[in-house]
Formats: structure tokens, sequence, C-alpha cells
């Protein structure tokens, strides 16, 4: 097993994190993320490290996977039934396109789960576009409970709750 080391990003690190966005876009033919050329940018990445709320995994010094870890009031207005108490919402998980589908993603959202947890969070929140099936199969992987459906963006998405 690869020797994946998996830390907070710093704000130097966004040129990466936002090249990594533009990878895994570039590698989404079939569109099921709705990331593209407009979404994420290096501008969402600048806002995520400044509030010191991403994660990434590297694998010989390069970032090769990365999660945005925000307030959990973002999603407060969804018509959906959360869990009572303070959370915080998931988003931007993404990997190195041929690094997908090796648990790596799994891995890294434990890593920022734990640190939210540390921090006084009792639950994460997680939208996920409604036909991204490889996306969704992984929040219910890592247990993640649905809660409903939500039109977002000019975008219907899936809303999960993970109990931490």
């Amino acid at each position: 097993m690869e020797d994946f080391v998996f830390s907070r990003a710093a704000r130097e690190d966004a040129p990466e994190i936002a090249a990594l966005y533009r990878r895994v876009a570039a590698g989404n033919a079939e569109n099921l993320s709705g990331w593209n050329d407009e979404y994420p940018t290096r501008e969402f990445a600048d806002a995520d490290l400044k509030d010191g709320a991403v994660y990434v995994a590297r694998l010989d010094g390069k970032i090769v996977a990365s999660v945005s870890r925000l307030p959990g009031d973002d999603l407060d207005d969804l018509p959906v039934a959360y869990t009572p108490g303070r959370s915080c919402v998931m988003n931007r998980l993404c990997g190195e396109p041929p690094r997908q589908r090796e648990g790596l993603g799994r891995r890294l959202a434990a890593y920022a789960c734990a640190a939210a947890k540390a921090e006084g969070c009792v639950t994460e929140r997680h939208l996920c576009l409604r036909g991204n099936d490889p996306a969704n199969r992984l929040h219910e992987a890592m247990g993640c409970r649905r809660l409903g459906e939500a039109r977002l963006y000019d975008l219907d998405f899936i809303v999960y709750e993970r109990v931490l």
C-alpha cells in the first residue's frame, strides 16, 4: 500500500489544488460530477483555504486528493430533517483521475471527519449530484444517510448526513 500523507492544506497549496480541480473536471467525460471550466475554480480553493478548511492527501509530496470542510449552516435551508447539533459540510471531494476508485477519497474523508469531530461537530453534511452514481455509492459506503433531494445552482442533488 502506498504511503499517503494526510494533512490540512496551507494557503500556498491553492495553485496545486486548483490544478487538481482542473484535471478532475477534464477527466469527467460523462459530466457525472457537474464539474467544468467554471466550477470549481482557484477562487473556491482560495476561499476554502482562507477559512483553514481544506484537507489533502499527498503522495511523494504531490497533492493527489482534496476535500473542503465548510460551516454546517451552508445547507440549513434545505428541506430535509437534519440531526440536531453542530455540523459541517464536506464539499469538493476529489482525487486524481487515475487514482479514483482506489479508496483514497474514503480515506481522506475519514481524516477530515476525524478533524471535524475533534473540533466539536456531531454531523457532517454532503451534497451529491443525483446522477453521479459512483459518488453516491461512495457516500453510502462511508455510512452517510440519505435525507432527501434538493435543487441548487440549477442542479439536482441528493442530500446526505453522517453522524460523527
